[in-house]
């Protein structure tokens, strides 16, 4: 599925409709380098089947163990840094605002190919429910899991990014996305990750489709939206700034106790 979705957008371009400013890092949000788990929650163990077998450096359309949901390790793959099957970060990427709305968004640097793996949306691990209708439109960055929990009962896990994460938690949603999520393991170790699906220029936004479980208003603007139903909504992550520094006290003091602890923001 994953192939044909890259195939099919590589005939267009995604040109910069905004202009964008650099932006400083939100000082209520813990930066991670990987998942913050304090439930130790246990995930399947996943084997990688040996060598990947590439002649040439890893494509993620192309590589076995992509195809199997695997990401590439030293242990399976010889190609290291060139290898594009691996959960690294981008350094074609930054945050940035919005210069006229000052929303944050992951923008381009440089020219970007596609399938090109650009970052982990990185999280705390979180037990969510399985059914839709038990869980409220919005209830923060939370990104549901394909994998279930090891052992008799199979749980369902989200990633929330609401107060820890990495730049991955600022791709905005579009119903005309040009990357998506892409969640793979190896071992214990299961991730998602954000891999653009056309080429993108230098200043483009990287945008990603969230689905119809939005926890937010859609405003994509976009000739094929699929959230128009919704238009009328208040949105609670984009009105004024106490819609968007909810319970920000409690969580500050939440996040400078793991850093503290943890040294999550090394």
């Amino acid at each position: 599925m994953f192939k044909q979705v890259v195939r099919a957008s590589t005939a267009s371009t995604s040109t910069p409709k905004a202009v964008f400013s650099p932006a400083q890092w939100p000082a209520q949000v813990a930066y991670l380098h990987e998942n913050y788990n304090p439930k130790s929650i246990k995930l399947p163990y996943v084997y990688d089947f040996g060598d990947c077998g590439c002649g040439d450096p890893c494509k993620i359309d192309s590589c076995r163990n992509a195809r199997m949901n695997i990401f590439c390790t030293d242990k399976c793959c010889c190609w290291e840094e060139l290898c594009a099957n691996r959960q690294r970060e981008s350094d074609k990427v930054e945050v940035m605002q919005h210069a006229n709305t000052m929303q944050y968004a992951l923008v381009a640097t440089s020219p970007i190919k596609a399938g090109h793996v650009i970052g982990e949306y990185l999280g705390q691990l979180r037990y969510m429910s399985k059914e839709h209708s038990r869980r409220s439109r919005n209830q923060g960055y939370m990104l549901s899991m394909r994998a279930r929990t090891d052992g008799i009962r199979e749980l369902a896990v989200g990633i929330d990014a609401q107060y820890l994460g990495g730049r991955m938690r600022f791709a905005n949603h579009s119903c005309s996305a040009n990357a998506y999520f892409f969640e793979f393991a190896n071992g214990r170790r299961h991730t998602v990750v954000v891999v653009t699906t056309q080429d993108i220029v230098a200043g483009g936004e990287i945008t990603v489709n969230y689905g119809r479980d939005l926890w937010f208003v859609c405003r994509c603007e976009e000739e094929n939206c699929v959230h128009r139903d919704i238009q009328d909504h208040e949105d609670p992550y984009a009105v004024g700034e106490k819609a968007c520094w909810v319970s920000s006290r409690r969580a500050l003091r939440h996040v400078a106790c793991m850093s503290r602890c943890c040294n999550l923001t090394k």
